[in-house]
């Protein structure tokens, strides 16, 4: 599914073609592979198909395991979180800029029951790719809590820096080069939300997560999987 869609027009070499069949082969396989035996075996059948099959030198052979792949928009490092979005519009409207309208809602202020950040676009049973949730229910698709209501944005969620499955206009799925920049993207989703969960609970116990490499690149692998329509994982350890 990951080589299938990305377009060729994005593909601009064999070896960039190369490296996602390499990337998405390790996911697939190598990622379901607990025993450090069988992940030996797949990095040896992966290195015999491309010296056999694809007739690389073993200086070209690619290592599928050490890449990581995503649609991931890194534009949204510049971009105003939420809540920032809400107080401009708020304090346009107290000092008249912006009036309100008739009902009393406040304009490019959408409101929903969604008490969750929307960070990854989870796709609805019908294989929507909006990145929009029903109204009462959490971008997970569970019933968000009564009587709580938050602040969403009106884009998707690849203004929050992950595109949601086929959006026309968000990043592609290429190969991410950037991880130190990929770290900051998911630093800033993490206090995006806590400062959502501020200001609907009262006190909030803060999410504090550790993001080193390895939960980065899992935290991208997981994504690759839940931006798929009916994607679903079963995370252990």
């Amino acid at each position: 599914e990951g080589v299938v869609g990305v377009p060729a027009s994005a593909l601009s070499s064999r070896e960039a073609l190369l490296r996602l069949w390499a990337h998405e082969a390790a996911r697939v396989f190598a990622d379901r592979l607990v025993a450090t035996e069988d992940v030996a075996w797949f990095d040896e059948a992966l290195a015999r198909v491309q010296r056999e099959q694809l007739l690389l030198a073993d200086g070209e052979l690619v290592d599928g395991r050490a890449l990581l792949f995503g649609a991931v928009n890194f534009g949204a490092l510049d971009a105003p979180s939420a809540l920032t979005q809400a107080a401009g519009v708020l304090a346009e409207v107290e000092d008249g800029s912006t009036p309100g309208s008739a009902d009393g809602t406040l304009p490019h202020l959408p409101i929903s029951t969604d008490v969750s950040t929307p960070g990854l676009a989870v796709p609805s049973r019908r294989g929507s790719t909006s990145g929009s949730t029903p109204a009462g229910t959490s971008a997970s698709g569970m019933p968000s809590r009564r009587g709580s209501t938050a602040i969403s944005r009106r884009d998707s969620a690849v203004s929050n820096g992950f595109a949601a499955p086929r959006e026309p206009d968000g990043p592609l799925y290429v190969e991410v080069t950037e991880r130190g920049a990929l770290r900051t993207l998911m630093e800033q989703q993490i206090n995006e939300h806590n400062e959502s969960i501020g200001a609907l609970i009262a006190p909030a116990r803060p999410l504090s997560l550790v993001l080193f490499d390895a939960a980065v690149e899992h935290v991208c692998r997981a994504h690759r999987v839940l931006r798929r329509p009916g994607g679903h994982l079963l995370l252990l350890g």
